[in-house]
């Protein structure tokens, strides 16, 4: 049997183009991600691929006590020791700390959160009047909290002291019908906090508990409380240090790692790419050709270095109003990633050039972000050494 020679080129073209394609070197076909749109506000975002680990849409991320998209409900037990007054009033904390008054401001946790999730992640609190321990001294606070056990005991002492006050039940509404005791809950509560004055810097200890607590008429019912948070915060009145803790506490609440939260105090935003991406804040899309991109708003756009295991090194990068955002992570072998890089671009700010390569070399591949003023802002990807040579001569006929 003869085969037709333009058949066999083309099955021979198909499967060249299908290799260089896996492999993510350079194509000729325009990326389909070039002209990729979305809207944040529709919840309707592209995904990245699981095999990736950093968004596969998951409600709960692994080793995770809260959901990271919908409503959480906190409770919180303010805690003081010693006979002095707390600075940290009830209202106090639910004005500034928490933000529980509508809308919130984005000074307060719960503003703050809506805002960075787009909305899709919302914190409501209850919080309890002052508990006072006048058996310890002020000045013994800090040993105590060196130890586990003293941070155990203070912990399931408040719990324990506002279950025989109050039924506890009430506030564990996780269920589909999003009533509380109606069966379809977890019997475990949501997200239990302890607030500590202290003389120290703002500090965060995860404490699980084995406690089973009886509320409800005649003590009938059992809740769990699961794994509690100690969130200790500096008696002055720093409201921004303490409300950075109680965001740090819900972002690790929600299975995050301290390294993949924040980006540095100078960028214009505190929420990192990394953060937003895996909570399922924003969309992501894998660029897997060379080629020229509008940074698009709403998604992080995921540029793998050529010369590693894409499902470990990578660049984000993400465009939100004044600024693009360019993070290169690596991912551990925990599961979570390591920042290596940060970096922002504003507009017509100098183009930024930066490595795809786990080696810095001269002729390796490279990222261009480029933002033009009154344009929007691009990167040109270039996989492979050879499309940058292309790249450079191109440059140099212009």
């Amino acid at each position: 049997m003869r085969l037709d020679s333009a058949l066999v080129q083309s099955v021979v073209t198909a499967t060249l183009a299908a290799l260089l394609a896996s492999c993510g070197t350079f194509s000729p076909e325009p990326p389909s991600v070039q002209s990729l749109r979305t809207d944040p506000a529709s919840r309707v975002l592209p995904k990245l691929p699981e095999r990736l680990g950093l968004g596969g849409g998951e409600i709960r991320l692994p080793g995770a006590t809260i959901n990271t998209r919908g409503t959480v409900r906190a409770l919180i037990f303010p805690l003081s020791v010693g006979e002095r007054l707390p600075a940290w009033t009830d209202s106090t904390i639910a004005y500034h700390l928490v933000g529980t008054h509508r809308p919130p401001t984005e000074r307060a946790a719960a503003g703050f959160l809506a805002r960075a999730s787009h909305g899709l992640f919302h914190l409501e609190a209850t919080i309890f009047p002052h508990l006072a321990n006048v058996d310890i001294a002020p000045e013994a606070l800090p040993v105590l909290l060196q130890k586990p056990e003293g941070v155990q005991m203070l912990v399931e002492k408040a719990i324990t002291t506002w279950a025989s006050r109050v039924n506890l039940a009430a506030y564990d509404n996780d269920g589909a019908d999003g009533h509380p005791m109606s069966g379809d809950d977890d019997g475990v509560l949501d997200l239990t906090i302890v607030l500590l004055e202290t003389d120290s810097t703002p500090a965060i200890v995860r404490v699980p508990t084995d406690l089973v607590l009886a509320v409800g008429k005649q003590n009938r019912l059992r809740v769990r409380a699961g794994t509690v948070y100690l969130l200790t915060i500096p008696r002055r009145l720093d409201v921004d240090a303490a409300h950075m803790g109680l965001v740090a506490l819900i972002l690790g609440a929600a299975g995050l790692s301290a390294d993949e939260m924040f980006f540095p105090d100078a960028f214009d935003r505190r929420i990192s790419t990394l953060a937003r991406l895996r909570l399922g804040w924003i969309g992501g899309v894998l660029v897997t050709h060379s080629g020229e991109y509008d940074i698009t708003p709403g998604i992080a756009f995921a540029v793998p270095l050529v010369d590693v295991d894409r499902n470990r090194g990578l660049w984000l990068l993400e465009h939100e109003e004044a600024a693009v955002y360019l993070t290169r992570v690596a991912r551990k072998a925990n599961g979570h990633f390591a920042t290596v890089d940060v970096h922002q671009v504003r507009e017509g700010d100098p183009e930024l050039l930066l490595p795809l390569t786990a080696t810095e070399g001269e002729h390796g591949a490279r990222l261009r972000i480029r933002w033009d003023s009154g344009k929007a802002p691009k990167a040109h990807v270039a996989l492979t050494a050879s499309a940058v040579r292309e790249e450079r001569g191109a440059s140099a006929q212009h």
